[in-house]
């Protein structure tokens, strides 16, 4: 619980810079699938999205916690923290890193690409296709009696469409 903690205590200060020295802050929400990369267990994602960028930056700080609804009777808490990295001016191509941290005892790192298109008005539409890899510990029983844990991983990708509104 302390990460969570720390990490809505550092998009409370993000929140407070942004409006006392004029940087850009965009909030939003998106939704989309999250599966293995043969997407032979596809589940939904939910996510809320908090953006800030410093003024005139080609890059941000991104997060997006939200929820992964496994088999409509199983939800994972997602944390990811990423930079994104914007090329162009009116339709964007954005690349993104950076890392997560699920409730269920896995994490990873994420990597990918966002497209945005600005509009005249503060709300921009945006997809997103990002690659993963989570790790988590598994048991493994021995043949002998008891057994080990084990650490590994598996790849995965995440499709979205979400739609973000500028602040400032």
């Amino acid at each position: 619980m302390t990460i969570l903690r720390k990490i809505s205590l550092l998009f409370c200060q993000i929140a407070i810079c942004s409006v006392s020295i004029s940087q850009e802050l965009n909030i939003g929400i998106e939704g989309g699938i999250i599966s293995d990369v043969r997407f032979e267990d596809p589940a939904a994602n939910l996510n809320a999205l908090f953006e800030f960028k410093p003024n005139n930056a080609f890059f941000s700080l991104n997060t997006n916690p939200g929820i992964i609804i496994v088999d409509n009777d199983n939800v994972i808490g997602s944390f990811p923290l990423f930079l994104k990295f914007i090329i162009g001016n009116k339709f964007l191509f954005c690349p993104t890193i950076g890392g997560f941290y699920w409730l269920d005892n896995r994490w990873g790192w994420t990597g990918g690409a966002r497209f945005e298109i600005k509009g005249k008005k503060k709300f921009t539409p945006y997809l997103s296709a990002e690659y993963f890899r989570v790790y988590y510990e598994e048991y493994l029983p021995s043949h002998f009696g008891g057994g080990t844990y084990q650490w590994t991983s598996d790849p995965g990708i995440r499709l979205t469409l979400g739609l973000k509104y500028n602040l400032k």
